[in-house]
């Protein structure tokens, strides 16, 4: 499982690649990158990839295709060579990485290594993207509807009093969970947990402790570096 993981980094910045080896031997979901595709919305997983997208197809005029849930830098380098607008989610590294290693099952090392190739493979992109932290999103919907609104006026509708309701986003995310996982999982679901925040506290600790201090660095660099903190 170790190697299909270390895999899967190694394609990150090899977008040819990656997409011939999703065609020949995964099962193609409709979320890759396309000719069809108008907005990419990707980031590391656990960042609110689920709960953007969902608000961005609430404020649709029509449906469109979006470029999603990959979680591999290769939609956005792609999105990018076609001047298509890319969407680059960021979650606080110890917030994200605790969530995925909950989620995914897998190591915390494994965890923070995945999170700084993630971001280290566009970090020379990062003037070309549109950074959405993930905070400032969850506080404010609205925020990736406006941009698009500036970007892409023609196929979002233009409802500048409509507000977000959360409650209403975190329904559809769960029906979504539920028909993904034929159950509402509260490991799975792309929504806060507090089943899920008790176990998130000892990966946190974790993440923590001085085994992972450079590793830790390095990721919180990548975070400031893409949000300008």
């Amino acid at each position: 499982m170790e190697f299909l993981y270390e895999l899967k980094l190694w394609t990150y910045n090899k977008p040819e690649i990656y997409f011939l080896f999703r065609k020949l031997f995964l099962k193609e979901n409709g979320l890759e990158f396309g000719k069809l595709t108008r907005i990419v919305i990707e980031g590391f997983p656990r960042s609110a990839n689920t709960y953007s997208v969902v608000v961005v197809e609430e404020f649709l005029k029509n449906k469109v295709h979006i470029a999603h849930h990959l979680h591999n830098p290769c939609q956005i380098i792609c999105g990018l060579k076609n001047n298509i607008s890319c969407y680059l989610l960021i979650r606080k590294p110890v917030d994200a990485i605790s969530s995925y290693v909950i989620r995914n099952n897998v190591s915390v090392r494994y965890g923070l290594k995945d999170y700084i190739r993630f971001y280290d493979t566009l970090i020379n992109y990062k003037e070309r993207l549109h950074v959405i932290e993930f905070e400032k999103l969850i506080n404010n919907p609205r925020l990736i509807v406006d941009d698009l609104i500036i970007t892409q006026g023609d196929i979002i509708k233009k409802d500048l009093g409509r507000e977000v309701d959360n409650e209403e986003i975190f329904t559809q995310i769960e029906e979504i969970s539920v028909k993904n996982f034929s159950k509402l999982s509260e490991k799975e679901v792309a929504r806060p947990s507090e089943g899920r925040q008790k176990l998130k506290q000892r990966v946190i600790d974790e993440i923590y402790s001085k085994k992972y201090e450079f590793l830790l660095e390095r990721a919180n660099a990548l975070y400031k570096a893409f949000t300008k903190k």
